[in-house]
């Protein structure tokens, strides 16, 4: 039976789907508007408490229709799509871990003020009816006018629901809006509470903004279950370069901008955003160069059945390392000679000293630090040192001379 497979971690993940539900009414967008709705049914309902409750439900009903709705989209998408990712395969995809890391930065920025999701002005502006049909509609449209300040909270919930089983996304979406709609069903029963919800103000902003930074420390644990790969380093540098981005559209342009102001500020930022994506988001190819990890006992065995053996130091964090890796060991011309003279490769990370054999070769070199590529000539012999950006030219002097050859 499904239910019977509930986890106590499933159970975590539908409580703060309540939760987030009941977070969107003390949003700014959302929370100076719950009196005013509220008189307007009062005054429908006259002295009458019994119109006044079932009015009440009428209007949390059209709130819970929203999250219907989102529901219903969520069940579409997956059987259009025959969706059939699981949360567990959600953490063996590192385009996806990536994926929702950037979404969560960009969600964040939205709940920080850096932009807003509008909405249209027909929506914003219209009204609706009397009775408990129009209550059904005034809580539906105060759903939709909550989008820019909910926005975030119910993207970041409809993406988690596309990760689980159909049955389960769909749940957690409707209690979002169980959510949202139970302080109106309870105000419903207790009218005279409506003049004592406390008011928008700081409060609310902060807290919105509260929430952004909790996406943002999402984001960050996301990516550090991948941290040990070089390519995250792209990932975590084009985050903030989204989230400039996203700042610049919503905020380098005011409301009643010039068009082409609009226009040439937000085409901008977006093209920053697509370009670099391109560029820091590009997996890097294979390397040319398979460099094994820093073993002494190998280096030694590569010299005595007559290998060169090139080392080299290297360190996160190093841009002269970087320097060296693009214009020496991502070169084509060097991966073919290094093979050509049977050249044994290895690269010792000085990061943070955890290669007590390799941190000796280094230390015995003289250098203060890395980057450093050491040539080891075959059966002994002194290391030939090459110190910090150097050439191709140098390079391959330095294996003529460890393999006793005239230099070049």
């Amino acid at each position: 039976m499904v239910w019977g497979e509930v986890s106590r971690t499933t159970l975590g993940w539908l409580a703060l789907s309540v939760l987030a539900g009941l977070t969107i009414n003390i949003l700014p967008c959302v929370l100076p508007v719950i009196p005013l709705r509220l008189l307007a049914l009062l005054n429908q309902a006259g002295s009458s408490r019994r119109r006044f409750m079932t009015l009440g439900l009428a209007f949390a009903g059209g709130i819970f229709l929203f999250f219907v709705g989102t529901a219903l989209a969520n069940v579409l998408l997956r059987s259009a799509f025959q969706y059939r990712l699981a949360w567990a395969d959600f953490y063996r995809h590192t385009p996806l871990v990536i994926g929702m890391s950037l979404l969560l930065v960009a969600l964040a920025a939205n709940m920080l003020g850096a932009f807003t999701v509008t909405v249209p002005g027909k929506v914003a502006s219209a009204e609706a009816g009397q009775g408990h049909l129009g209550a059904v509609g005034m809580g539906l449209l105060m759903a939709i006018l909550a989008t820019p300040c909910s926005a975030a909270l119910i993207a970041a919930a409809f993406t988690w629901a596309q990760v689980q089983p159909l049955w389960l996304g769909t749940v957690s979406i409707l209690l979002m809006g169980v959510g949202m709609a139970a302080p109106h069903i309870v105000l419903a029963g207790l009218p005279g509470i409506v003049s004592k919800i406390p008011k928008a103000g700081r409060w609310t902003e902060l807290f919105k903004q509260s929430v952004g930074f909790v996406f943002l420390g999402i984001a960050a644990w996301l990516l550090g279950t991948r941290v040990e790969m070089v390519y995250m380093r792209w990932v975590l540098v084009y985050a903030v370069v989204l989230a400039f981005c996203l700042w610049v559209w919503g905020s380098w342009v005011r409301f009643g901008s010039a068009a082409w102001k609009t226009w040439s500020v937000r085409g901008a930022a977006a093209a920053v955003a697509v370009a670099t994506g391109f560029w820091m988001l590009t997996p890097a190819p294979p390397p040319l160069i398979e460099m094994a990890p820093f073993d002494a006992a190998e280096i030694a065995r590569a010299r005595a059945a007559g290998q060169t053996v090139l080392v080299k130091f290297t360190a996160a964090g190093c841009v002269e390392c970087v320097v060296v890796e693009k214009k020496i060991y991502e070169d084509r011309e060097v991966a073919d000679e290094l093979a050509r003279r049977g050249v044994a490769p290895f690269v010792g990370d000085v990061t943070d000293k955890a290669m007590p054999a390799g941190d000796m070769l280094y230390e015995r070199l003289g250098q203060a630090g890395p980057p450093i590529t050491a040539i080891l000539p075959p059966g002994g012999g002194v290391p030939i040192v090459l110190r910090g950006v150097f050439s191709k030219s140098d390079l391959f002097k330095s294996l003529d001379q460890a393999a006793g050859a005239p230099p070049r």
